[in-house]
């Protein structure tokens, strides 16, 4: 890992992922099960033509440009 400029110290992954206990994963699990079913479930019907419709379909092509030292780790 790189050295942080800002601090002058050098991260450790542990730091990070020690933090992810089995209580907090099923925390977020379930945080993350409820956004989706109020995302995925639509609150109030179609109405008119769109009402015919059985899906749709989406498409988000957003590009992120990352900082160039993450060129290595997130190669395009």
């Amino acid at each position: 890992m790189r050295e942080s400029r800002a601090t002058g110290t050098t991260p450790v992954s542990s730091s990070f992922h020690d933090r992810f206990t089995p209580r907090l994963a099923r925390r977020l699990e379930a945080v993350a099960a409820y956004l989706v079913g109020r995302v995925v479930e639509p609150s109030r019907s179609l109405a008119g033509p769109p009402a015919a419709s059985r899906d749709v379909v989406l498409t988000d092509s957003t590009v992120i440009r990352l900082h160039d030292l993450l060129q290595r780790a997130f190669a395009a």
